[in-house]
This record gives C-alpha cells, sequence and structure tokens, in this order.
C-alpha cells in the first residue's frame, strides 16, 4: 500500500536552477512550442537562476554552442551521448561521432 503525499505548491518568487533539459533542440518544422529564444527568456522570467542544457550528440552540441552566443549569461551545457543515439547509430558513424566529441571535450577544457 503506498502512501499519498500532498505536495504544497512553491512559494511565489522561488528561485530555481534546472540542471537537466534539451534547449536549444532540433524540433519539426511544425512544432507548436515557444521558441528556443523564448522558452529560456520565460525560464529566468519565472525566476530561473541557472539553466544546464544536456547535448546528446554532436549536431545537439553544435546548436547549444550557437545557441550559448545568444544567451548573455546563466547557461551552460554538458557533453552527454544519449542511449538512443549510441543504440541506433551505425557502429561505424557511432565511432566516428564519438571521436569528434572526445576531440572537443579535450581541446576546450
Amino acid at each position: 500500500m503506498s502512501k499519498k503525499f500532498k505536495l504544497p505548491e512553491p512559494e511565489d518568487g522561488l528561485e530555481f536552477i534546472d540542471v537537466h533539459c534539451h534547449l536549444p533542440f532540433p524540433r519539426p518544422r511544425n512544432d507548436r512550442l515557444p521558441s528556443n529564444r523564448e522558452q529560456i527568456l520565460n525560464y529566468f522570467n519565472l525566476g530561473g537562476k541557472y539553466l544546464i542544457t544536456s547535448t546528446i550528440d554532436m549536431q545537439t552540441l553544435n546548436l547549444t554552442l550557437d545557441f550559448a552566443k545568444e544567451v548573455e549569461n546563466n547557461f551552460g551545457f554538458t557533453c552527454g551521448w544519449a542511449p538512443q543515439t549510441v543504440t541506433y547509430t551505425p557502429s561505424h558513424i557511432y565511432h566516428d561521432e564519438w571521436k569528434k566529441r572526445i576531440d572537443f571535450v579535450q581541446n576546450n577544457e
């Protein structure tokens, strides 16, 4: 038997940090989400203090590096490798992409 907990709503004016998101992220053209720029502005306007996005491959790393130029501050990223990328990418492509990723990390410490 599980107990149900009623969590209180966050207090007004609460500051927060997002430590894992995907912004920017490639989306279909007909996506109805606000633009990457609108989303990050909303985040900071609603009390966000710092945002750490998670890249999953070289494409999202490059998108993030370009996007970071538009964001004034309080924006960081991680160099992750998504499980679905490893699982569904042909091994020869995975090997080439992995080498690029390692080169990026080693040359940007």
